[in-house]
């Protein structure tokens, strides 16, 4: 995520010169608000959580728009420097209902057959509450927060999974609170919009996709083993995805924050009617950002990157006196707890990590130069940071080198004239393959399906090639039956095949519909054939194709086909990296050789906090295998193979 970053160094030094003149100087005002409601109510809690939701995507981090979450802010704290404590949702929410680091409550991994749940010994934010008084629910929507593989459940009354859609999730928690009950409540919520795929119900006023972008939206909304495939494209040959993709896919998800926005509006509202919403803590927040190339990487959980660790921190706090406006000191999920204690007036177990925000607030240059650190796994691999000050230190223990690819394997050669058959992803002007097969020789000709560039009626282009109809051409529709020339529309998807040994002229073409089809077909021969670090670049009936360590090769004996998979086993890799966040926000240019001294002081820095955290090690929660059914969730959602 990349909020608001012409003022963070702005923010910066003028809480640097407050603290030189011994001043505190708060951005925040206090706003008093007749609210008689409020007294001799023990408050309520209402914490917020969006998924995948960049702070730089609303508007009071530089984003937007975002009209209601602008004006839930105007009445409330709004933290410009907010962290999440992983890149990915498995370990972070586990620490906003602890206030633990990832490797303390061990809350760590989904791997294909198996996934970390909260241990038993550990205490969670709503069974505390729950203990002291108040009724308790939960309403989320991501596969990592159902209860058998996450543990998460304990000390909600009520804990709904698979709860729906943002306005569901609402409607779900509305009818729950309704029900006749004295005690103040405690709720969660987590949206899982606007995580991938990317189907917003709407388009932001002003900015529908044209034509030709409703063609790359077919590609961009893919899920499961497609945004695999997509995903490998991004994170390993940044170059398969052109600008206009990329905008496509950041157009997407902007619509589906605004969509979002909406639906919070909605609650707000709902909230303030019920004379609720001056009576409750409500905090807005995320689980983490979301990449779109800004590393060369699509998604998120791939480290701890600005745009995947910084995120939206609102805090609206109960009360005639509110506090409210910019404050520029860091906070992070780990902070949530003690919020909740602080505002709740219960005591807080003092090994939590986290401060309270609502003490930031009132003394932000007290809090200024705090140590933010990440903490995440994935198999061997280790990936920290640590953020003080404009600096931020990353660690990666790599389990392989770097620059290894996924492991797979494809054929050790391939000779020209091969006949072959493709499936796959367009991408503007290449296709991304997610099977290829090889097929008897034979017949030359060319046949293609994807989405129709342009059309007049007799000629159009399709997958960047241009085309005419012969004559006697056959147009017909996807059940085969004959089909009007003014019915097919630019944008349209369509199968052609190419009249043998002619490039351009087509013989037959099917109209598949105006809906984005899942995938692209190829079939023809092989013209050119390259593989090298995991990566096939094929030349075939005229389209350039890429083929990733994942695609499937169908077709060859075995004993064809070469194994990628090297480096496994190999040794534990150490990469450091240092960036400054004042001159780099987005984390570009590594300073580790050019300042050695700063490198290693941040990097003890590192170990001391993990020697205070005194957490239990890595690999030493609890587990819960998988069912078939939620492996192939996952799936969808990119998070296991």
């Amino acid at each position: 995520m990349t909020r608001m970053r012409s003022k963070r160094g702005t923010l910066r030094a003028l809480a640097a010169r407050a603290a030189a003149l011994c001043t505190i100087v708060l951005s925040c005002t206090t706003v008093f608000a007749e609210t008689p409601s409020s007294v001799g109510h023990r408050p309520n809690t209402l914490i917020l959580c969006i998924d995948t939701l960049r702070a730089d995507a609303l508007g009071p981090y530089g984003g937007g728009p975002t009209p209601h979450l602008d004006r839930f802010a105007d009445n409330a704290v709004v933290f410009q420097q907010a962290a999440s404590v992983a890149s990915w949702t498995k370990p972070s929410v586990p620490s906003i209902l602890t206030g633990l680091y990832p490797f303390q409550h061990g809350v760590l991994e989904s791997r294909s057959d198996s996934v970390d749940v909260l241990d038993g010994s550990v205490k969670t934010v709503a069974e505390t509450v729950r203990d002291s008084g108040w009724r308790t629910a939960a309403f989320v929507n991501n596969e990592h927060l159902e209860r058998r593989y996450s543990g998460l459940e304990r000390g909600f009354e009520r804990y709904v999974e698979r709860a729906g859609t943002p306005p569901e999730i609402v409607a779900r928690f509305f009818a729950w609170l309704e029900a006749p009950d004295e005690r103040p409540f405690f709720a969660y919520l987590h949206f899982l919009d606007p995580h991938q795929p990317y189907n917003p119900p709407d388009f932001i006023p002003g900015r529908e996709p044209g034509v030709a972008e409703r063609a790359r939206i077919g590609w961009s909304a893919m899920y499961g083993w497609h945004w695999w495939l997509a995903r490998e494209a991004a994170r390993w040959q940044r170059v398969l995805l052109d600008t206009k993709m990329v905008d496509t896919l950041r157009g997407l998800y902007a619509a589906e924050v605004y969509a979002v926005d909406s639906v919070v509006g909605g609650l707000m509202e709902r909230l303030n009617a019920r004379g609720l919403l001056d009576r409750t803590l409500v905090i807005v927040t995320s689980d983490h950002g979301e990449g779109f190339l800004e590393h060369g990487k699509l998604d998120h959980g791939y480290g701890p990157y600005a745009e995947l660790i910084e995120i939206p921190m609102i805090v609206r706090a109960p009360g005639a006196a509110r506090t409210t406006g910019n404050v520029a000191a860091p906070v992070q999920l780990t902070d949530i707890a003690p919020t909740v204690y602080d505002a709740l007036k219960l005591p807080a177990d003092a090994r939590l990590p986290g401060v309270s925000m609502l003490d930031i607030a009132e003394e932000p240059a007290k809090w200024q130069d705090r140590d933010v650190v990440t903490q995440e796994q994935h198999g061997r691999t280790i990936n920290l940071s640590l953020r003080r000050g404009g600096l931020v230190y990353h660690r990666s223990d790599l389990a392989r080198p770097a620059d290894d690819r996924r492991p797979g394997r494809m054929p050790t050669r391939l000779e020209s004239g091969v006949r072959l058959q493709i499936e796959g992803l367009f991408n503007g002007s290449l296709v991304y393959a997610a099977d290829v097969e090889r097929l008897p020789a034979g017949d030359t000709d060319r046949e293609l399906s994807g989405p129709l560039e342009s059309w007049d009626g007799s000629s159009g282009r399709i997958l960047g090639i241009d085309f005419t109809l012969t004559k006697t051409a056959d147009v017909t529709d996807e059940g085969g039956e004959e089909a009007p020339r003014a019915a097919i529309a630019a944008g349209d998807w369509i199968r052609v095949d190419f009249v043998d040994g002619d490039d351009t002229h087509v013989d037959r073409l099917q109209h598949l519909g105006s809906e984005p089809a899942p995938e692209v077909e190829i079939e023809g021969l092989l013209e050119e054939f390259e593989a090298r670090e995991g990566i096939a670049r094929l030349h075939v009936a005229g389209i350039d194709v890429v083929v990733a360590s994942r695609a499937r090769w169908r077709g060859w004996d075995d004993e064809n086909l070469q194994e990628l998979d090297a480096a496994r086993g190999a040794p534990i890799q150490r990469v450091e990296a240092l960036f400054d966040l004042d001159a780099d926000p987005t984390e570009q240019h590594n300073l580790a050789a050019a300042r050695p001294d700063d490198l290693q002081r941040l990097s003890q820095r590192l170990d001391a906090f993990l020697a205070r955290a005194d957490g239990r090690a890595p690999d030493s929660g609890s587990r819960r295998a998988l069912d078939e059914e939620t492996r192939r969730r996952l799936q969808t959602l990119g998070y296991v193979e």
